[in-house]
Parts: structure tokens; C-alpha cells; sequence
């Protein structure tokens, strides 16, 4: 019985993965070792879910979840909650890289126009465990940002504002 509450206040239940009470924990653990944070947000899971239900969103945050675990591994991976997930790493990636990472991550989830964002952070060991993660946060919001400016500029008529007609 013990053991399973003690696993509940640890993992989250509908993915399986460590949540961010147990992110935390590691972080605390490893401060003196270097370590790479990955913060990723999922792109326009809200307008998936609503359009398609609990079940299909349920079965994207899955399908991220597994998509994330088999890349990095289980022990470094972490549902913090909503559509944002933390990876843990040692490695650099090169720019090539991290198309193909993002690539890697986004699989079985474009069906449902559902992409991925994400920042990363070298947290050192003279950082706190929340300065490293709002860093990664700030680099995540910049990568969303910056991909749905290249999306308007591609497609600038799909985007365009039409002027309301005035109903009076």
C-alpha cells in the first residue's frame, strides 16, 4: 500500500511518466552535476481536444509521453502537466538535430494538427531547479513564437485579420 501511494505522489496517472514533484527531487538530488533541461508544450493540443474530445487528447498526451520516454528514457522524463513535459540530458544538439528531435517527438500527433515547442537550458550547479526550468519556459515561448511568425509569413492571406462589419 505504501509503495503505491508513494508512486501516485510521484507519477502522473495518465501517462505513467515521473511528475514534477518527482522532476524536482531529481534536480535537487543532481546539483552538482550539470544537466540539460528540455521544456516541451504541445502545439495547439487545447484546439485538438476541444475539437475532437478527452479521449483523443488523452491519446495525444499518451503518444507524447511515449514519444519522450523512448528518446530520452523514463527516468528523464516528466510530465509537469497540461500539454508541458520536461526532458532531461546530457548531450548538445546541433540545429540539424533538433529538427529531427522535434520531428521524433511530434510522431502520431500531426493527424490532429498537434506540433511540438520546446527550449532548452543548461541548468549548472549553482542554479535553483525553478530558475532552470522559467529559463527553458523563456526559450519555449521564443521557439512557439518565432515558428508561428514563419507560419504567418508563409501563408499571410490564411492569416490576415478580415474587418468586422459593423452589425449596427
Amino acid at each position: 500500500m505504501q509503495k503505491k501511494l508513494e508512486h501516485a505522489a510521484f507519477h502522473d496517472e495518465l501517462t505513467g511518466l515521473p511528475n514534477r514533484k518527482a522532476l524536482f527531487k531529481r534536480l535537487e538530488k543532481q546539483r552538482a552535476d550539470a544537466i540539460t533541461i528540455l521544456y516541451c508544450d504541445l502545439d495547439k493540443f487545447k484546439a485538438a481536444n476541444d475539437q475532437h474530445g478527452h479521449v483523443i487528447g488523452d491519446k495525444l498526451l499518451k503518444q507524447f509521453a511515449t514519444n519522450l520516454q523512448q528518446k530520452f528514457g523514463i527516468e528523464n522524463s516528466y510530465r509537469l502537466g497540461g500539454d508541458e513535459f520536461i526532458a532531461l540530458y546530457h548531450l548538445q544538439f546541433n540545429e540539424n538535430e533538433l529538427i529531427t528531435l522535434r520531428q521524433e517527438l511530434a510522431m502520431g500527433l500531426s493527424e490532429f494538427k498537434v506540433g511540438v515547442s520546446f527550449g532548452h537550458h543548461q541548468l549548472l550547479p549553482d542554479e535553483t531547479p525553478d530558475h532552470g526550468l522559467h529559463e527553458a519556459d523563456i526559450m519555449m515561448y521564443r521557439d512557439k513564437t518565432t515558428r508561428e511568425e514563419q507560419t504567418i509569413r508563409a501563408f499571410p492571406k490564411k492569416y490576415r485579420k478580415v474587418p468586422r462589419e459593423d452589425s449596427t
